[in-house]
C-alpha cells in the first residue's frame, strides 16, 4: 500500500500544514507570501476539511459515519508507515509519536419526510459549518484581496435580512436609511428612534464621542438609555450586532455580555458594509459553490507562491527530538519522513500530550484507531433515509483522545432542503430568531441562512436553509432548532393551516403556503479553541458559533505572529496598493461579486 503514495521532494520545509481548512489555508498562503517554503497536506481528496462543501450523497455518508473526518471515499484507506529509527537533519535521534484523529461531531439525525426526488447529488453543495457569511466591509474580504485569493472565487449578496417577531412571523430588518423609510412594519416613532440611533453610531465612528466608561458598559443598558422600543432593541442586538446570548433577561457570564464598544463596532461594520459593492444590496456575501471555495482560493494563492500540495495524504506520526523534546517533523502514510521548523495542524489532529499547547483539566480520552469505512458499516455510511422516514444515527459523544484540549462550546446545526423560498421575491436571505422568541427557554439566538440555485448550493426550484444555535444542552439545542424549522416549513401532506400555530396575520401565511421540508439533518459540532502558544506547533480551531469571520481572522493573525514574529500577515505589495487603496472604488471591488 505504501507504493500507492508518491514520494515528496524536497523533504525539508520551513512549515508543514496539515489540513486544508480555512484557517490552515490562510496560514499556508501567508507563510508562502512571506517567502517561507511550505508543504500543505490533507488526508481527504478535497479541500476544506471542517469547512468543506459536500454533495448530497457525500454529506449523507459523512453524517451516517458519525461525522468522522477525514471522510475517505471508497478505495482510499489510511495506512500506518513503518517505525524504523530516524535522525533529524541536524543529527539528533528522533522518537516517533503516533497521532490520532478525534471526532468533533455527534448526535446526527437524518430525515427525508417526502417522496419527492431531490435531483442529482452533485447538484448540491452542502456546507458542514453553515451558516457563515462575510461582511462586505469585513476583514475576510480585505484578507482575500491582500492575498490575491479574490481572483479565484465569486460571491453572491444576501438580498434581505429578517427577524422573527412572535405572532407576526418574519419581519424585515431595517438596516439603512432607505429601508427604514420604506418599512411598513415600523411606526413613525420607531423610525425616528432608529434613525436617531444610527446617526449616533455614525458620529461615534467619525469623532469617537463616547467616553471609556460608557464603552465598557453593557450594550443593552446603553440601548435603554437611548429609549429605544423593545422591538428596535431586539433588531439591533441580534440582527445587526449579532449577539449570541440573551442580553435582556437573567444574569450572564462576563464572557457572554456584549459591551457597548463591541456592539457599536459591530453596528459600524454592518452599516459600512451596506453599499460597499454596487451590485450587493445588503451587508453580507456568500461564496458561490459554498464555503469550501474560501480555503481553496487561499490554497491557490499559496500554490502560486510555491506551496506544494498533496491531497489524500494522512499523517501518522510526529517526529520528536529524543534529547530536546522539540518537534522536528512528521511521518506520512507512505512511511516517508518529512522535516520542518514549524507545524500547523487542523483541529481533528490529537497531538501527543507532551506537545499539546492547549492544556486544560478537561480530558477527552483515547480515540479508537480504526478505519472510517469498515466493511461492517460501509453500507450504512451511504444510506439515505427512505421516503416518509428518518434515519437516527446512534448517539456518538465527542470521542476521547490522548490529549487534553479545550471544548469552547457546542453548536447545534441543521441543514434543510425545501421546495420554495421563504420569501417569493428573494432567493438568498438571512433570518434571526432572538432568544426566547420561539421557546421560553431558548437562551441563544438562532440563525438561518437560505440559499438558492444562484449560489450553486442546490438545483433550480429548490432551496437550502442552514440553521445554527449555541447550546449547552444538546436536547435543548435540538428542541429550539426543531421549533424554528417547524415555524418556517411544513411537512409533506400537511396543510399550512394544520401546521401554523401563529395568528392568521403571520407574514409567511400572507404569502401563501409555507415551503415544504423535503430533507433535513441535525447534528452537534463540538468547537475547540486555538492553541494559546503557536510556536513551533500551531493548533487551528473549529468553525465557531459566530455568523461572520471576524474572530477567525483575528485568531489566524495571532497564530501567524506567534509562528513568525515581526512579520506581517500578507504584506501589501506595491503593485496591489493601487487596486485596494480606495475601499469605495466600485469598479475594482465589484469583481468579487458575480
Amino acid at each position: 500500500m505504501a507504493d500507492d503514495f508518491p514520494d515528496i521532494e524536497p523533504t525539508t520545509f520551513d512549515t508543514i500544514v496539515i489540513g486544508t481548512g480555512l484557517q490552515e489555508s490562510i496560514l499556508a498562503a501567508a507563510a508562502a507570501s512571506a517567502g517561507h517554503t511550505v508543504l500543505h497536506l490533507d488526508p481527504c481528496p478535497f479541500y476544506g476539511l471542517h469547512w468543506t462543501s459536500l454533495s448530497l450523497d457525500d454529506f449523507t455518508a459523512w453524517a451516517a459515519a458519525g461525522g468522522r473526518l477525514p471522510f475517505m471515499p471508497p478505495g482510499v484507506t489510511q495506512i500506518n508507515g513503518s517505525a524504523k529509527p530516524i535522525k533529524a537533519p541536524d543529527g539528533e535521534d528522533l522518537e516517533i509519536e503516533p497521532v490520532n484523529n478525534r471526532v468533533l461531531y455527534s448526535d446526527f439525525e437524518i430525515s427525508s419526510p417526502g417522496s419527492e426526488p431531490l435531483g442529482p447529488s452533485r447538484d448540491f453543495n452542502l456546507d458542514i459549518a453553515g451558516p457563515k457569511l462575510a461582511f462586505c466591509g469585513g476583514p475576510l474580504v480585505d484578507l482575500l484581496m491582500k492575498a490575491g485569493a479574490s481572483n479565484y472565487l465569486e460571491f453572491k449578496s444576501v438580498e434581505a435580512s429578517y427577524i422573527w417577531s412572535g405572532g407576526q412571523g418574519l419581519m424585515p430588518v431595517p438596516d439603512s436609511r432607505a429601508s427604514i423609510f420604506q418599512d411598513r412594519t415600523l411606526s413613525l416613532v420607531e423610525k425616528r428612534h432608529l434613525m436617531r440611533f444610527f446617526k449616533l453610531v455614525q458620529n461615534y465612528c467619525n469623532a469617537e464621542e463616547l467616553n471609556s466608561e460608557v464603552l465598557e458598559s453593557r450594550f443593552v443598558d446603553f440601548l435603554d438609555q437611548q429609549r429605544l422600543p423593545s422591538s428596535i432593541k431586539s433588531i439591533i442586538l441580534y440582527a445587526i450586532a449579532l449577539a449570541d446570548h440573551d442580553q435582556e433577561h437573567g444574569s450572564l457570564e462576563p464572557s457572554t455580555v456584549l459591551k457597548t464598544k463591541d456592539g457599536i463596532d459591530s453596528l459600524v461594520l454592518y452599516l459600512s458594509s451596506i453599499g460597499r459593492f454596487v451590485n450587493a444590496s445588503g451587508a453580507f456575501l456568500f461564496p458561490v459553490y459554498g464555503q469550501a471555495e474560501l480555503p481553496q482560493a487561499f490554497s491557490r494563492a499559496a500554490a502560486v507562491k510555491g506551496t506544494i500540495y498533496v491531497l489524500r495524504m494522512p499523517v501518522t506520526a510526529l517526529l520528536i527530538g529524543k534529547g530536546s523534546g522539540i518537534y522536528k517533523g512528521i511521518q506520512i502514510a507512505s512511511g516517508q519522513y518529512l522535516f520542518s521548523h514549524k507545524l500547523v495542524v487542523n483541529p481533528s489532529i490529537a497531538l501527543p500530550a507532551a506537545l499539546s499547547s492547549s492544556l486544560t483539566e478537561l480530558r477527552i480520552g483515547e480515540t479508537e484507531s480504526r478505519d472510517v469505512h469498515e466493511s461492517e458499516s460501509s453500507s450504512a455510511s451511504v444510506a439515505v433515509a427512505a421516503p416518509n422516514s428518518s434515519l437516527r444515527i446512534q448517539e456518538m459523544p465527542c470521542p476521547v483522545t490522548r490529549d487534553p484540549f479545550k471544548i469552547s462550546c457546542k453548536v447545534a446545526r441543521s441543514v434543510c432542503i425545501t421546495n420554495q423560498s421563504l420569501k417569493a421575491e428573494f432567493s438568498t436571505l438571512m433570518a434571526i430568531f432572538p432568544p426566547r422568541s420561539i421557546l421560553s427557554k431558548q437562551q441563544t439566538a438562532i440563525r438561518a441562512l437560505q440559499l438558492g440555485s444562484n449560489t450553486s448550493a442546490c438545483p433550480r426550484a429548490m432551496f437550502v436553509v442552514y440553521f445554527s444555535t449555541l447550546c449547552s444542552d444538546i436536547e435543548l439545542g435540538k428542541e429550539t432548532l426543531t421549533a424554528a424549522i417547524n415555524s418556517l416549513f411544513i411537512h409533506p401532506n400537511e396543510t399550512a393551516s394544520e401546521h401554523d400555530t401563529e395568528p392568521s396575520n403571520n407574514a409567511n401565511a400572507l404569502e401563501g403556503r409555507k415551503p415544504t421540508l423535503l430533507w433535513s439533518t441535525f447534528f452537534v459540532q463540538h468547537s475547540t479553541e486555538c492553541s494559546e502558544k503557536s510556536n513551533p506547533i500551531a493548533e487551528c480551531c473549529m468553525p465557531d458559533e459566530t455568523l461572520d469571520y471576524r474572530r477567525l481572522v483575528m485568531s489566524t493573525t495571532k497564530i501567524f505572529q506567534d509562528l513568525f514574529p515581526g512579520e506581517e500577515l500578507f504584506p501589501r505589495a506595491a503593485e496591489s496598493e493601487d487596486i485596494t487603496k480606495n475601499v469605495d472604488d466600485v469598479d475594482d471591488e465589484s469583481t468579487l461579486l458575480n
